[in-house]
């Protein structure tokens, strides 16, 4: 208990002794004097060496039953204390400037720069495969849906239907991929349903409607039917509020197309069950030209197609024009 006793004593010391070369290690020097005024030229003195270490030795006596001695030694240098007590010793180490100056360093080096972040860049030209639309197909007259004058055996039923298919389409950016040109090479296949019953027979020099069939064929029908497919090339020009996130800029392009008809085919199907097909060109327009666009929002996106040529390019059968009217599949 007593031997618990002086070592207790001992580390007490210890401790006090610490916290004054601590508190030492705190106290700024007092200022330099003022430098004397220059007489005469004093050569600089040489610098001194650097003080050696310090050691210090403190005897401290413990009256005991005992009459031990307990010695403590204390060791001072520029960047650290040693206390010995016994067989315990201590080491108070002081943290150098340049230590602290590394580690401002090494933190400077390892942060990330966030002034030097840049976004990705987007590509200046972007191509695209295999791009689809489906629509509704229907006829203008004078920029009405209501057909007169003989063209209203051309109405349509519903299922008269267009899809596009763009094979390939490029976009090249004009404004940092906000302003772009969209061009590339298409297939438009239209089906044209009529409500009215009618054939087209072809004289010896035009097409002509024939609207009542049954009574030269004595049965009744219940199809006919129009195909088109036309190849085409489309140039339009593209707005984008967002390039960055596709998923929700608003897009609008706006623009015109040109192509060839290369098929044309008519259907129809009686009531008894037989089926008549006939492949020609029935006296329609075979070069088309027209206006196209889409708008819309992210992945939702609607197209329109007005053609500028007449389905017809007969002057004896009614003049109307094609238009479609759908939403895009297959966005860009």
């Amino acid at each position: 208990m007593r031997s618990f006793l002086k070592e207790l004593t001992a580390l007490s010391f210890l401790i006090c002794l610490s916290l004054n070369s601590i508190l030492a290690q705190e106290i700024e020097p007092p200022p330099p004097p003022p430098p004397a005024p220059l007489e005469e030229a004093v050569e600089p003195a040489p610098p001194a060496p650097p003080a050696p270490p310090r050691t210090e030795e403190i005897k401290i006596e413990i009256d005991s039953e005992e009459g031990e001695d307990v010695d403590v030694d204390v060791e001072e240098t520029e960047t650290e204390t040693r206390v010995k007590v016994g067989g315990v010793e201590v080491i108070i180490r002081d943290k150098a400037d340049n230590d602290e100056n590394e580690d401002e360093k090494e933190w400077e080096e390892s942060a990330p720069d966030f002034d030097k972040a840049v976004p990705k860049e987007l590509k200046k030209v972007k191509t695209r495969w295999g791009l689809l639309e489906v629509g509704h197909n229907t006829f203008l007259q004078d920029g009405s849906f209501d057909l007169t004058g003989g063209a209203e055996i051309l109405d349509t039923r519903g299922n008269s239907f267009n899809w596009n298919l763009h094979i390939v389409q490029q976009r090249v950016s004009l404004i940092k991929n906000a302003v772009n040109l969209q061009y590339g090479v298409s297939v438009f296949f239209n089906k044209y349903c009529f409500k009215e019953d009618f054939t087209l027979d072809n004289e010896s020099t035009h097409f002509q409607i024939n609207p009542n069939p049954s009574e030269d064929l004595g049965i009744g029908m219940n199809k006919n039917r129009l195909r088109t497919t036309t190849f085409a090339v489309p140039l339009m020009l593209n707005f984008e509020t967002r390039p960055r996130k596709p998923g929700r800029s608003l897009h609008l392009s706006a623009g015109a197309y040109a192509g060839v008809m290369t098929n044309a085919k008519l259907k129809h199907k009686y009531d008894n069950g037989s089926k008549q097909k006939i492949s020609d060109d029935f006296g329609l327009n075979k070069l088309h030209y027209g206006l196209m666009g889409q708008i819309g929002v992210g992945p939702i996106t609607f197209y329109g197609k007005y053609s500028m040529t007449p389905l017809y390019s007969d002057s004896t059968l009614p003049e109307v024009n094609p238009i479609s009217i759908g939403v895009v599949l297959v966005p860009f």
